[in-house]
């Protein structure tokens, strides 16, 4: 699969991921939204429908960007392992990455170790998927002969 379709879907695991810690009181707001309303300066009440697909597109975006260093990673380690291992990393380093250094450096966001437990847990996990289904949705599979030794004797003589 490509790395940005991987990425894109990976993303789409994550949001699933933040919803349900939204759905259990674990997380108010996905981060996603306040960060996007932080840095464009963006009120809330006033234009949500634009700020929703504004958000949309920024998180789908850098996901999908986010995909392409672990492709290459990847690809250069040839790590096989039947957990999807090199990429849970992956998405926690992401985390760490953005949640404790960018985005308290930008101020958008206070430093993880400094959030509320709720929404560090929430995180984490949601970056725990998105690194899982990368890696699971970028595993190549050795590829299968178009026939079978047998058939190709067969077939040619």
């Amino acid at each position: 699969m490509q790395p940005i379709l991987a990425g894109l879907l990976a993303t789409a695991g994550m949001s699933v991921a933040m919803r349900a810690a939204q759905a259990l009181n674990l997380l108010d707001r996905p981060p996603p939204g306040v960060i996007t309303e932080r840095a464009l300066r963006l009120r809330p009440v006033a234009i949500k429908p634009r700020n929703a697909l504004i958000t949309t597109t920024a998180h789908f975006g850098y996901g999908a960007s986010l995909a392409l260093p672990f492709a290459l990673m990847q690809r250069r380690a040839n790590l096989r392992t039947r957990a999807p291992v090199a990429g849970m990393a992956y998405g926690l380093a992401v985390y760490v990455a953005n949640y404790e250094l960018m985005l308290p450096a930008l101020r958008l966001m206070p430093p993880a170790h400094d959030d509320n437990a709720g929404r560090v847990v929430s995180m984490m996990a949601a970056h725990l998927v998105y690194g899982a289904t990368l890696e699971l949705l970028l595993r190549r599979k050795p590829e299968r002969p178009s026939m079978t030794a047998r058939a190709a004797i067969d077939e040619h003589g």
